[in-house]
């Protein structure tokens, strides 16, 4: 069995957790913490790790300092509802009047019964009782899928401010880059948030290096036998056609691991580029890195932005014009280094 689900170390994850740790134990009640960056560069395991910090040992019996709903499209036709929300809050605050349901027919009784305005009260009394100071809602930009109208996605984020305030606890936002439209179109939040970024690694020497740390600190969870080609050698490809974001990296390599074992191959250039992500997904997650990521740093000065260039912060992103055979994640054509010099041009 092949693991890479393991927690990796680096430089951009430890200076957003400790700037984020520094922010919650010093907000308000009330105030909103957000968290963003690109898919894939491990926003919720940092949540778990925040969770684990903030908890501590010496919670109260039925008490809990820290409470994860995740924002779950599960309405019809992949829609976001509000109420559904609501529901899944009440669970993970273990409600006693909405936790613990097992029999269907009794959840969906409940559920019809039970207006949304009686659930977000049952909220505010229970987070309240269970002595709640952090409600963290992951996966924020699928609120986008809400119906138009008078719940659109900012109104709803708007509606998430006054029930935090009411129920006395920190809100802690955490999404995708798509979250952050939401956020500028919110009158409740603008100009009153906190916001974190934890980015991917960008194309310089510094960020450059950075990477390779994070490729050789995998290379030691992988199986010996499909490693013996030292993979920190084609640090710029894996650089290039993951974005510089963990999660596309370990998903990469997880599956070059599992080709190179079935076939008693070690890793080799070959199987990398037989396995990376297929041109049209990566169009897709460059779009939205690069939307994204204007947005950031037209807006804000974060700590990550003092450290591109103009090129690198507004990535040249290819469109459908350019033929898939020469497309290279920010490049219409790419360039191809020796495996051996991760350093040449």
């Amino acid at each position: 069995m092949i693991n890479l689900d393991v927690k990796i170390r680096h430089r951009n994850w430890e200076e957003a957790i400790n700037m984020l740790f520094a922010l919650l134990i010093s907000a308000s009640p009330g105030e909103v913490v957000c968290i963003t960056g690109p898919a894939r560069t491990g926003k919720t395991r940092m949540i778990e790790e925040l969770q684990r910090l903030l908890n501590g040992p010496d919670a109260l019996e039925g008490s809990m300092a820290t409470a994860y709903v995740l924002v779950d499209n599960d309405g019809h036709n992949g829609r976001f509802t509000t109420k559904s929300f609501i529901w899944d809050a009440l669970v993970a605050i273990r409600h006693p009047d909405f936790y613990g349901l097992l029999d269907t027919e009794n959840i969906a009784r409940k559920f019809d019964r039970t207006s949304e305005a009686a659930m977000k009260k049952a909220f505010i009394i229970g987070a309240k009782r269970r002595k709640v100071k952090y409600l963290f809602f992951d996966e924020v930009q699928h609120v986008n899928y809400v119906a138009r109208g008078a719940d659109a996605p900012h109104m709803v984020l708007d509606s998430w401010k006054n029930m935090a305030k009411q129920a006395g606890v920190v809100l802690v936002l955490a999404g995708a880059y798509p979250m952050l439209d939401t956020l500028r179109n919110s009158p409740h939040l603008i100009g009153r948030q906190y916001k974190v970024h934890l980015p991917r690694y960008y194309d310089t020497d510094e960020e450059l290096n950075e990477f390779a740390s994070i490729v050789s600190q995998y290379m030691t969870h992988l199986p010996s036998e499909v490693v013996d080609e030292n993979l920190v050698n084609h640090t710029r490809y894996l650089h290039a056609y993951s974005y510089g974001c963990i999660g596309v990296l370990r998903r990469w390599l997880l599956h070059a691991a599992v080709h190179a074992k079935l076939h008693r191959l070690p890793i080799n250039r070959d199987i990398l580029e037989l396995t990376r992500a297929t041109d049209d997904d990566l169009v897709s997650i460059g779009n939205e890195i690069a939307a994204g990521e204007e947005i950031l740093f037209r807006d804000t000065d974060f700590s990550a932005a003092s450290r591109l260039n103009k090129k690198e912060s507004s990535p040249d992103i290819p469109g459908k014009a350019v033929k898939k055979s020469n497309i290279r994640p920010f490049k219409a054509a790419p360039r191809r280094y020796k495996s051996d010099d991760r350093n040449s041009d």
